[in-house]
């Protein structure tokens, strides 16, 4: 889960991958904008042990556009 609120509508992607960017588990497209927007990721099955990240990129935005991030929280969630 995260906040995010930006200085007009835009959008970033929200990704949860392997270091190498060789496996994607999620790519979400989070859309924000003047007021506070919060998000929340699918459940997702982790399929090996190993090294993941949790990315963000913000490659759609435009010069001079600002976005905050705040209360990342992921929840670890085992099975049985």
């Amino acid at each position: 889960k995260l906040n995010s609120k930006g200085s007009k509508n835009t959008s970033f992607i929200l990704r949860f991958e392997k270091p190498n960017g060789s496996e994607k588990l999620l790519d979400q497209t989070v859309t924000t904008s003047k007021m506070l927007t919060k998000t929340s990721g699918q459940t997702i099955e982790v399929p090996a042990s190993g090294p993941y990240q949790l990315a963000l990129y913000f490659g759609k935005l435009n010069a001079g556009d600002e976005v905050w991030i705040d209360d990342v929280e992921m929840v670890a969630v085992k099975s049985n």
